[in-house]
């Protein structure tokens, strides 16, 4: 309960001020769950009814392209949120698959008592409001450096700022996150090799 508690307070402090009790009350309407690699906490066509925080452990959300192809959307890993935001917001079907990379340890909490937690305290639509902010300046980003950045910029950036899951998970993966293909991902690791930069 102690690692529970503790990885609540830091995960939420950076969100709002959240009283001890509220924390405390949060944690009575969470479930931890392990989620062993290759197994989903959402598939497409799913109507989800929770979401997660990672405690340990890497999450994928994918979508499947109508000719089998899979494009990777993100990644979430300790500390961060999982879930099909959309499908949960519109109470709908998910067109996004989220999937556990590793074996991973999770906190799942059911969307509509998180919605009820607005009517116990004002912290909580803090809480809602910039979690809600912040996936959309994250959405904003990632369509930008798909726009606007080359995919060697795209690759460099992703390298630098996300290094662990860089080396964690396959190369086609990063391919689809990146937006190219697995021979363009090739093509721009031997130009690197070959100008001796970090691969």
């Amino acid at each position: 309960m102690h690692e529970l508690l503790a990885a609540l307070t830091q995960f939420l402090a950076s969100y709002a001020d959240v009283p001890e009790c509220e924390v405390a009350h949060l944690a009575g309407l969470l479930k931890q769950r392990v989620l062993p690699k290759g197994e989903f906490l959402t598939k497409v066509g799913d109507r989800p009814t929770e979401f997660a925080l990672v405690l340990d452990g890497m999450i994928r959300k994918f979508y499947v392209t109508q000719d089998g192809r899979q494009m990777t959307r993100g990644f979430a890993v300790r500390g961060e949120l999982a879930g099909a935001y959309a499908a949960l917001l519109t109470r709908s079907e998910s067109r996004l698959n989220v999937q556990a990379l590793e074996d991973s340890r999770l906190l799942v909490l059911e969307f509509a008592a998180f919605e009820g937690l607005y009517l116990r305290h004002p912290c909580w639509s803090t809480v809602g409001r910039r979690v809600a902010e912040l996936l959309f300046v994250q959405r904003e980003q990632r369509e930008s450096d798909l726009l606007t950045l080359t995919p060697e910029q795209r690759y460099e950036k992703f390298r630098t700022e996300q290094p662990n899951i860089f080396q964690s998970v396959p190369q086609y993966q990063i391919a689809s996150y990146l937006g190219i293909t697995p021979v363009s991902l090739s093509r721009i690791r031997g130009r690197r090799r070959r100008a001796k930069l970090a691969p």
